[in-house]
C-alpha cells in the first residue's frame, strides 16, 4: 500500500470516529431544532435597533443576556461585551443544532468545554461567558474586540468580527440596561403583598380566580417561595402577549420575573424554560416549581404555556399563571391542569 492510499484510509477512519462521537449530540439537537415563534411568551416585540431588525425571539435573548449581567452586579460594559459576542456568533438566535464543530447556543460555546446543557441555555451560557470574562486582565478598560476575542478564543485575527457589532451592542445596552439594572443583586426584599381578592374569574386552562385560596401555605425552598410570592403579587394584572411587566405579563415572563426576584436567571420562553432545572412529578411539586402545558400551538417538546406552583391547601396544589389574552394573572387548582401537563421542573 502506498503512502497516498494509507493517508486516504486514515482520513476516512478519523472522519467516521468523529461522526460516531458527535451523532448522539446531533440527533439531540435535531430533536429540539428551532422552536416555532407562535408560542406563548416571546421575548418582547420585534423592533429595529439602529439599522438592524431584531425579531421577538432575538430581543428576548438580548434581554436575557443583559439581565444575567445585571444580576451578577457587573457594569454595563460587560453587557455590551456579551451582546457583541452573541451578535457575532449567533445574531441572538439560540441555535440548538451544531453549526460549527460542536458549538451550541447564543455564544456558540464548545460543548467539550462548557457542556451542552450550559451552552444551550441562554442564562447559563451568559454566566459561563462572564465567568471567563472576569478573569481577563483589565477587561473593563480594554477595547471590546480584544476582550471578547480573549474570552471566546485567544486569536487576534477574530477581533474584527466582534468589533463590527460593537455599535449594535452599545445601542442594545443603552436600551435594555436601565430596566435590568433594577434587578436586585444583594439580599432580596419581600415583594409587596398580593392585592386583595377581587373575584375576577379567568378562562385559562380549567378556569381560575385572582383570589388566593384561604389557608394556602408555601412549601418550597427559600428561593422557590420568593419566586412564588412575586408571582402572587401580580394577581389580577392582565395577560398581554409579549409583555414583561410590571403592569401586565405573559406566561413565561411572569415565571421568569418571579425567579429573577429570587435571584435565579432563567430563559424567557416556554420552550427554553422547560429545559431548566430538574424534572419531577406533579405530586412532589413545591412552591416555585414550573408546570408546563402543550397549549394550543405547542407540543410536549415545545410547550406553549407555563405556570408556577404557588402553594398547597392541604394536599391540593395551586398554580399561579398568566393564561391568555382577555384573562388576568390567576390561581388555578393543579387538578384542572393534570391531564394536560407535559412537564414539571424544579428550578431551585
Amino acid at each position: 500500500m502506498n503512502a497516498k492510499a494509507a493517508a486516504g484510509i486514515a482520513w476516512v477512519l478519523s472522519t467516521a470516529v468523529m461522526v460516531v462521537l458527535l451523532l448522539p449530540l446531533m440527533i439531540a439537537g435535531a430533536a429540539i431544532g428551532s422552536p416555532p415563534l407562535t408560542l406563548c411568551g416571546p421575548g418582547g416585540t420585534a423592533q429595529s435597533v439602529g439599522d438592524v431588525h431584531l425579531d421577538a425571539e432575538q430581543m428576548g435573548n438580548a434581554q436575557t443576556v443583559v439581565s444575567a449581567v445585571a444580576r451578577r452586579g457587573l457594569p454595563a460594559y460587560a453587557a455590551t461585551l456579551a451582546l457583541a459576542t452573541v451578535a457575532a456568533e449567533s445574531m441572538f438566535h439560540n441555535y440548538l443544532v451544531f453549526k460549527d464543530a460542536d458549538s451550541l447556543g447564543l455564544f456558540q460555546q464548545r460543548v467539550r468545554y462548557y457542556s451542552a446543557p450550559v451552552a444551550a441555555d441562554p442564562a447559563r451560557a451568559t454566566g459561563a461567558f462572564l465567568d471567563r470574562l472576569v478573569t481577563i486582565d483589565r477587561w473593563a478598560t480594554r477595547p471590546l474586540s480584544e476582550v471578547v476575542a480573549a474570552v471566546q478564543m485567544p486569536r487576534a485575527d477574530l477581533a474584527g468580527a466582534y468589533a463590527k457589532w460593537a455599535p449594535l451592542a452599545a445601542a442594545l445596552t443603552a436600551q435594555l440596561w436601565p430596566r435590568a439594572a433594577q434587578t436586585p443583586t444583594g439580599p432580596l426584599p419581600v415583594p409587596p403583598a398580593p392585592p386583595q381578592p377581587c373575584g375576577v374569574a379567568g378562562t385559562g386552562p380549567g378556569g381560575g380566580s385572582a383570589a388566593i385560596p384561604p389557608a394556602m401555605s408555601m412549601d418550597g425552598s427559600r428561593a422557590g417561595n420568593r419566586a412564588a410570592r412575586f408571582a402572587l403579587a401580580q394577581l389580577g394584572k392582565p395577560y398581554v402577549w409579549g409583555s414583561g411587566g410590571p403592569s401586565s405579563w405573559d406566561c413565561s415572563s411572569l415565571v421568569q420575573a418571579g425567579w429573577a426576584w429570587a435571584g435565579v436567571a432563567i430563559a424567557r420562553t416556554t420552550f427554553e424554560q422547560v429545559n431548566a432545572g430538574a424534572p419531577l412529578a406533579l405530586t412532589a411539586a413545591r412552591s416555585g416549581d414550573l408546570v408546563f402545558l402543550a397549549g394550543t400551538d405547542g407540543t410536549a417538546t415545545y410547550p406553549g404555556h407555563v405556570g408556577m406552583v404557588a402553594g398547597r391547601v392541604g394536599e391540593s396544589i395551586y398554580l399561579v399563571s398568566a393564561p391568555h389574552t382577555g384573562a388576568v394573572v390567576q390561581m388555578t387548582p393543579a387538578t384542572q391542569w393534570a391531564s394536560l401537563i407535559v412537564a414539571v421542573r424544579r428550578i431551585g
